[in-house]
């Protein structure tokens, strides 16, 4: 489930309507609103029974059952995406679109991986401020790492998706100056919106690991990040070996 990342746990009803400053029961929640928290709690149920598939040896009833939460995790997006939702539901939309490329990747459809991944980024970016919006993007990196591994870190015969999603766009203030020493070091901004729309993370992370050198970061995120570039800079190197050819360091070396 999205414990294993360290994600915050999903609202409840009760809990989500707290959030409002006007006092709201459960049963008053606009209707775009609720298919959203049903979204997300359907798309944790689903990463359960992907687990539960990988840990025993019912993995075709688990299978099924993931393939029924996911599908009905799906109908519940079509349900709010179309209509402006509370900006506090941001992050479960972007982890529900995050869990659904875990999904597609583990059935092996990376082409749907991919796009799930662009949508989930794209929320991202609206995520400055958000708290979890570090775990969420230590998640992807590491999730980003594997699909870097898998096609041996070239984006040669990757699908092209930006015409289907468009790649991120930069925010307005994208020459705001740098406010940490890391930031400052690196020559980079740690915000989600920054990394979201930086060129290079389109297709998956890369470059100088985001959530570990952000100090304010969780530990378990900068860990997360910190193996994701491991891996990174691992395949970065065998490769340069083989083509005797510097290693890129903006692969995700520091």
């Amino acid at each position: 489930s999205g414990s294993l990342f360290g994600l915050p746990p999903i609202p409840t009803d009760e809990e989500y309507c707290r959030r409002f400053d006007k006092s709201l029961e459960p049963h008053q929640l606009p209707k775009f609103d609720v298919a959203a928290l049903q979204a997300v709690r359907f798309a944790e149920l689903a990463m359960g029974a992907m687990a539960d598939s990988n840990s025993n040896n019912q993995s075709r009833r688990s299978g099924s059952l993931l393939l029924a939460l996911a599908n009905a995790s799906v109908l519940c997006l079509r349900d709010c995406v179309e209509e402006w939702v509370h900006p506090s539901l941001m992050f479960d939309i972007a982890r529900t679109y995050f869990f659904h490329a875990i999904f597609r990747a583990h059935f092996d459809d990376m082409e749907r991986y991919f796009k799930y991944r662009r949508v989930c980024l794209r929320h991202l970016a609206q995520l400055d401020g958000v708290p979890g919006a570090e775990k969420l993007l230590s998640a992807m990196s590491f999730q980003d790492s594997l699909a870097y591994m898998l096609h041996n870190s070239s984006e040669d015969g990757l699908p092209n998706i930006d015409g289907e999603i468009p790649r991120v766009s930069p925010p307005h203030d994208v020459e705001a100056s740098k406010t940490t020493d890391a930031e400052k070091k690196y020559s980079i901004s740690i915000s989600p919106s920054r990394v979201a729309s930086n060129p290079i993370n389109q297709i998956w992370i890369q470059g100088t690991p985001i959530v570990l050198i952000n100090e304010a970061a969780p530990p378990k995120s900068r860990v997360l990040d910190a193996l994701a570039c491991a891996i990174r800079s691992s395949l970065d190197e065998a490769k340069s070996r083989q083509t005797k050819e510097p290693t890129q360091s903006s692969r995700g070396k520091i």
